[in-house]
């Protein structure tokens, strides 16, 4: 969370630091199925997703590509496909970062595997999210 803080306040060298603090102890194998079942999501693994956008601010785009790159590799295929919410805040700034990247097909097939076509799977096509007007925006 104070990484988290750091970065909303533009401190992003110090919420890089903060961040790979949280990095040597965190696996998210071991840790994000409890953590999601006691705050409805892990924070934790969407600290992985902020650090690609304070790199993407600091010009540091290698960084910022190898951290959108952990979340869809490693941290996306074991999170809980039930909670797409969580699914869509991972994703967030992953798409913010590679999508001026040229990688829109990319993301637009990730955001359908992890969170639209789950949400309508688990919640039906009637399925209503206060948060789903939110997607639009990224596509326009």
């Amino acid at each position: 969370m104070l990484a988290e803080v750091l970065g909303r306040r533009g401190h992003y060298k110090a919420a890089i630091a903060q961040f790979e603090k949280l990095a040597e102890i965190y696996s998210a194998e071991a840790l994000s199925l409890p953590i999601a079942e006691i705050y409805g999501t892990d924070r934790s693994a969407h600290a992985y997703s902020f650090s690609a956008i304070w790199h993407d601010q600091l010009g540091n785009s290698g960084e910022a590509t190898a951290a959108c790159e952990y979340v869809i590799q490693d941290l996306l295929p074991i999170m809980d496909i039930r909670n797409t919410l969580g699914n869509y805040e991972l994703l967030l700034n992953v798409i913010r970062v590679l999508k001026p990247r040229g990688q829109e097909k990319r993301l637009h097939q990730l955001l359908h595997d992890y969170v639209i076509d789950p949400f309508y799977k688990f919640n039906g096509p009637s399925g209503k999210i206060d948060s789903a007007a939110l997607l639009l925006p990224l596509w326009t």
